[in-house]
């Protein structure tokens, strides 16, 4: 890896750590944008930047705000795997994110996200104790309606972002083979 491709990484996900200490959090609803860096990586730069972004900035920020656990990997691997299927995702399109491109690799990464969060929720609560039906199956409506709405947002924001900072960094879009 390249030493400017790692600074670029670098910065992503200290932008993750601190989106994540951010976040709304309501208990089994927690409404945060940590994975805005994360995806942007992954559409710059392909699925393992969306990955190792997703991996180190989502276990800094979990360790710092709940210490070194032993279900921390329950809350990495969903922002790892969202990394790396927006990255995948981006990549089918030849990182154009042009017409629905952007709709299909932003919603699709943030469903993803959202399913695997629920099903750590569901094994952080049945190892912790806590698991009723109605915790988990309460918020689960609004958890996927957010995802979406994310989703739709960075879909909007994303391609002229992605653009802007291909100018100014003089990073050049991947040819896929």
């Amino acid at each position: 890896m390249k030493t400017k491709q790692m600074a670029y990484d670098a910065i992503l996900t200290a932008m993750c750590v601190v989106l994540g200490l951010v976040s709304l959090d309501f208990g089994n609803l927690k409404i945060t944008f940590e994975d805005l860096p994360i995806l942007l990586g992954a559409a710059l730069f392909g699925p393992w930047d969306g990955m190792i972004i997703g991996v180190l900035g989502t276990s800094i920020y979990q360790m710092l705000r709940f210490g070194a656990d032993p279900t921390l990997p329950l809350w990495v691997i969903p922002l790892m795997v969202g990394g790396l299927v927006a990255g995948m995702l981006a990549k089918r399109s030849n990182y154009s994110l042009e017409g629905k491109d952007p709709w299909i690799t932003m919603i699709g990464a943030e469903l993803v996200i959202t399913a695997l969060n629920t099903v750590s929720l569901i094994i952080y609560s049945h190892i912790y104790g806590f698991f009723t039906p109605a915790y988990i199956l309460a918020p689960l409506l609004p958890r996927f309606l957010i995802a979406i709405a994310k989703g739709s947002v960075y879909a909007n924001v994303m391609p002229p972002v992605i653009r802007a900072i291909r100018k100014t960094l003089n990073i050049s879009i991947k040819k896929t083979a």
